[in-house]
């Protein structure tokens, strides 16, 4: 019983350490991310923080103009295309 419960321990631990290293989703074919490490990366990045702090106030009227800025940066970047979508 002892050893089934230190097993039970060892295979919880094991389980929880393997989805913390998950890997994040593979972007859909034709999209890019706003993680890049050029400096137009990190300033399109800035675009997309603030464009989602407004959709998190749902201040879609702000969101939309920085949006389109970043889309008219880098037109395939998925969390731009998902982020206009939904301020829509």
């Amino acid at each position: 019983m002892r050893h089934k419960k230190l097993f039970l321990a060892v295979l919880f631990f094991v389980t929880i350490a393997g989805t913390l290293h998950a890997q994040e989703p593979a972007l859909p074919p034709g999209t890019t991310s706003a993680d890049s490490s050029d400096a137009t990366a990190s300033s399109q990045a800035n675009v997309l923080a603030q464009a989602e702090d407004d959709l998190a106030r749902s201040d879609m009227n702000a969101a939309i103009p920085l949006l389109n800025s970043a889309l008219a940066q880098e037109p395939n970047n998925a969390r731009a295309l998902y982020d206009r979508g939904y301020a829509e």
